[in-house]
């Protein structure tokens, strides 16, 4: 067994038994023989035997656990797959076990009872979309379920507080017309006067559902006066939500549909970061919490009660990566940058996330790591390499909805896409962005020597909402979309080519 010194020896322990439990239970599938996962005793052993690894490393390998084979990658039976958002990458199948279950739950309802203390949500109505909402019931060509409802992922433990209060039934969450989708989200939605707490991944899936009211108005309206149907779901009327409606129609005031909403819970640093302020701009008087780093592939980080993303160190056995050195979580240093690798109980061993963070000391004993970008989306036309943390770090102090993609029309360059009601020239805009991105010593090079043209600002009506259009077609679900700095997304760079004639 590997003995680390103080200041933070018991998250080393608490990582290693992670990573024992994880190797004995699985020693015996076919990766685990192959890696001698037996004789394995020491993380350095686990380090030197099991190279770092990307989705492709085990492709091949999910592809034979969704046609039904068994003890592949671990030795449980597999309970379900989940598809990643494929921002950068095609979509990735994402197998869970009943250990990857339980790992969730280690970080989710210690989070979820103290949100529920702190901001007395024992009574009232709560909104968290776990399943993705639109998603049709899939299963694989091994009958392995696509997703999992609510309940399986919080548990008998937690889920019982859920369902006592849901403020939007869960047949909604099946309706496969998105605009549907919103139309009855927001009939229930706006029912729930008690509303206490609104927990979503992504700021953008609530901020479009709230510009979605004006759309659907005149509907929910309708349906408040005189009641309705969706298929076998009766829609009672409700003669004081019709009057709130109206009144929030009139005044543009959230807290007329919502007075009792305590907690608001979502993404709110790097690219997330102006939407998070958009959101909160809106819902002023409830109180708001950044999420943690939730990924499909694994719980990263969970927030305390101060908001501080703390390492979910019995989630996973995690390791980080900075200048080519791994370390461990107890040996992290404040004020680095580090991209972070994880192993989980779903059969990713020492998986590269491609995601950035940065250190910013240790609370209780845990690494605070904030979320800076991703390190697998990168840009290099003339040798400039930029990378989507690195743009993130620039676009950050810029308002609204901005996109920088590379432009191919004429001399290389930049495009940086923003919303044409965006308030701010585009002269500033453009200085403001190539004076940070000039901090990158190639992308300064290759502008000085004519190999890059000037940044360019390009408005694009409704661009929020055309980039998550281009996303949904894409096959992403809608709750998952993310925002990225930095994009070469084939798709995305089509659609402005053709708005730019």
């Amino acid at each position: 067994m590997d003995n680390r010194s103080q200041p933070y020896a018991a998250l080393y322990q608490t990582q290693f038994k992670w990573l024992r439990d994880c190797l004995d239970r699985n020693k015996s599938c076919v990766y685990g023989m192959q890696q001698g996962f037996a004789e394995l005793s020491t993380i350095d052993d686990y380090q030197r035997r099991v190279p770092l690894n990307d989705y492709e490393a085990f492709r091949s390998k999910i592809l034979q656990i969704e046609t039904g084979s068994t003890s592949i990658l671990f030795s449980q039976d597999v309970v379900a797959f989940e598809k990643t958002s494929g921002t950068s990458a095609g979509n990735k199948w994402i197998p869970y076990t009943e250990s990857s279950l339980i790992d969730f739950r280690r970080a989710i309802v210690p989070w979820l009872k103290r949100v529920c203390d702190q901001y007395e949500l024992a009574h009232g109505y709560v909104y968290w979309p776990l399943s993705p909402a639109t998603r049709k019931q899939q299963y694989t060509t091994g009958k392995v379920p696509v997703g999992l409802q609510d309940a399986e992922y919080l548990g008998s433990e937690i889920h019982s507080f859920f369902t006592l209060m849901p403020a939007v039934p869960d047949w909604v969450g099946r309706i496969k017309s998105l605009g549907k989708w919103q139309l009855y989200t927001l009939y229930w939605l706006i029912r729930r006067h008690d509303l206490k707490l609104i927990s979503v991944w992504s700021p953008t899936f609530f901020n479009v559902l709230l510009e979605a009211i004006d759309t659907h108005a005149d509907q929910i309206l309708a349906l408040y006066r005189d009641g309705g149907a969706h298929k076998k779901h009766r829609l009672s009327s409700d003669a004081k939500a019709y009057e709130r409606l109206q009144l929030f129609l009139k005044e543009k005031n959230t807290a007329l549909l919502w007075p009792q909403l305590k907690l608001v819970s979502c993404w709110g640093d790097s690219t997330s970061r102006p939407f998070f302020q958009q959101l909160k701009n809106r819902l002023a008087h409830a109180h708001f919490e950044p999420k943690g780093l939730l990924l499909t592939e694994a719980i990263i980080t969970v927030p305390d009660k101060d908001g501080l993303p703390l390492l979910a160190s019995d989630s996973g056995f995690f390791e980080f990566i900075c200048a080519g050195v791994t370390y461990l979580a107890n040996e992290l240093q404040a004020n680095t940058a580090y991209q972070v690798v994880v192993t989980t109980s779903g059969g990713l061993y020492r998986y590269c996330t491609q995601d950035m963070v940065r250190c910013e000391g240790y609370a209780d004993g845990l690494p605070v790591l904030r979320f800076i970008g991703r390190s697998g989306i990168q840009s290099d036309l003339v040798g400039e390499k930029l990378s989507d943390a690195s743009v993130a770090s620039c676009l950050n102090a810029l308002p609204g909805f901005h996109l920088l993609s590379p432009w191919l029309d004429g001399v290389p360059r930049y495009l940086l896409v923003v919303d044409a009601t965006n308030v701010e020239d585009d002269l500033k805009l453009q200085q403001k962005l190539e004076q940070c991105l000039m901090q990158n010593v190639q992308y300064q090079y290759a502008t000085k020597m004519g190999q890059l043209g000037r940044l360019e600002v390009y408005r694009l009506n409704h661009a929020l909402e055309k980039y998550i259009e281009c996303m949904l077609q894409q096959g992403l679900q809608f709750g998952d979309i993310k925002m990225p700095a930095l994009t070469t997304n084939e798709n995305w760079m089509n659609l402005i080519k053709r708005h730019k004639k």
